[in-house]
């Protein structure tokens, strides 16, 4: 049997969780894991092709396992030289083809921002003769830097391995967002492959200080944002017309963003009938699964058929299975669920699911 290492990613807290789901899709594919255990990431052996784990990977859509990238050369390195990665790298393209290098740092205190260096290995290879197209290359070359360098290749249409972490958790670039709450929803909408487009009207619960309303506002959405607490009204009027009412619900005639300055326990849904079908209903409230999910299932009802619920599962301690279970069990008008441990969680998972 042909035998492939993977360098496997995972939240430091679920490193074991993602083991024992990989085990389950490939358990007659001889998987095994390796003890060489990092702070985000361990080392697997799968009897299978890259593409064909890969693909797998995609179909089976696990919860805890956030990347996983074929190894298919090592090399060693020092601050600021990496010939024998751009070596490596080299061996592994076609100068017929456009690539992207993504760096990941996988050990702490190493000099140098990822993003540096991925951008100091790409000019390298640009010197050799190889095409860096950072927006559509045909193929990703993932660096990942330990006590050595894991390299590994994989097209860019395969399903799971579009990028090692498409929003980095040092994300300080993005000066317009409102809170680190906006990447969460970027990577749901991403993950579980949402048309934004869908989401022409959408009801935010528990919306303080206003991250996911911003990001709905940015693609054009109307967003009827309900908390008791203060939204960034500065940040938020830059996006559009930003009105404020209370738990009645007196609502004005021309708004882009409507707060309902009220607790979320104390809105009826029936006050909000005028609003017609709302497309999507985002949840992001710092209380247990079970009562988040019981809030989400109150203003079902908004909803129009197939819209759309994102939803987080706050971990407030380790029975995880418990609170999957509860927020699964008090979504009683919706099905398609989904969940899925998204890099800017924290002790929390996002599930995705869609009104019957």
């Amino acid at each position: 049997m042909t035998e492939t290492r993977f360098l496997v990613f995972a939240d430091s807290r679920f490193l074991g969780r993602a083991s024992k789901e990989l085990r389950a899709i490939f358990e007659m594919d001889g998987y095994k894991k390796f003890s060489l255990d990092y702070d985000r990431a361990f080392i697997a052996a799968i009897g299978l092709e890259p593409s064909s784990v890969i693909e797998k990977m995609g179909r089976m859509k696990p919860v805890f396992v956030e990347g996983i990238v074929p190894i298919e050369a090592e090399a060693g390195y020092s601050a600021g030289s990496f010939d024998e990665i751009v070596a490596a790298a080299a061996e592994l393209l076609d100068k017929g083809k456009r690539f992207r290098i993504e760096v990941k740092k996988i050990i702490p205190n190493f000099e140098g921002s990822a993003k540096a260096i991925e951008v100091l290995l790409g000019r390298k290879l640009e010197e050799i003769g190889f095409r860096a197209d950072l927006k559509d290359p045909d193929d990703i070359v993932y660096v990942v830097l330990s006590d050595k360098a894991f390299i590994g290749r994989v097209s860019r249409k395969l399903a799971y391995s579009k990028v090692i972490d498409a929003f980095r958790h040092a994300n300080k670039e993005a000066g317009s967002a409102i809170s680190r709450a906006e990447f969460k929803l970027a990577e749901a909408i991403d993950f579980f492959e949402i048309d934004i487009n869908e989401m022409k009207l959408c009801l935010d619960l528990g919306a303080a200080p206003g991250g996911w309303s911003a990001l709905m506002m940015r693609s054009g959405s109307q967003v009827i944002a309900i908390d008791n607490a203060d939204l960034d009204y500065e940040m938020l009027s830059k996006l559009g017309r930003v009105e404020i009412t209370d738990a009645k619900v007196s609502a004005p005639e021309e708004w882009n963003l409507l707060h309902i300055k009220a607790n979320v326990r104390d809105v009826s849904p029936k006050s909000l009938d005028w609003v017609g079908d709302v497309d999507a209903l985002l949840v992001d409230m710092n209380i247990e699964a079970k009562e988040s999910a019981a809030i989400a299932e109150r203003f079902a009802p908004l909803l129009r058929s197939r819209g759309i619920l994102i939803l987080t599962i706050k971990l407030v301690d380790n029975n995880i299975d418990a609170h999957i279970g509860n927020a699964k069990a008090a979504l009683k008008s919706f099905n398609d669920v989904r969940i899925k441990k998204l890099p800017h969680n924290r002790w929390e998972l996002t599930l995705f699911a869609r009104k019957i």
